[in-house]
């Protein structure tokens, strides 16, 4: 029997990517406090040099 997914994404589609070179390795530049509990941290890809943002909230703490 020969079962095919359709529109299903391989783990390895997850995660963070870089826009200009996807790459999916970054160092965080620095980490800050935001409101509502979340966490703001800047990354830099390791590749290219491009920064991001990212947005954090912790999953299951009250």
């Amino acid at each position: 029997m020969n079962l095919k997914r359709k529109n299903t994404k391989v783990a390895t589609d997850r995660g963070l990517k870089c826009h200009q070179c996807d790459s999916r390795k970054f160092r965080v530049v620095y980490t800050r406090a935001a409101r509502g509990g979340k966490l703001v941290r800047r990354r830099q890809c390791l590749k290219c040099g491009e920064r991001l943002t990212t947005w954090e909230r912790a999953i299951g703490v009250q």
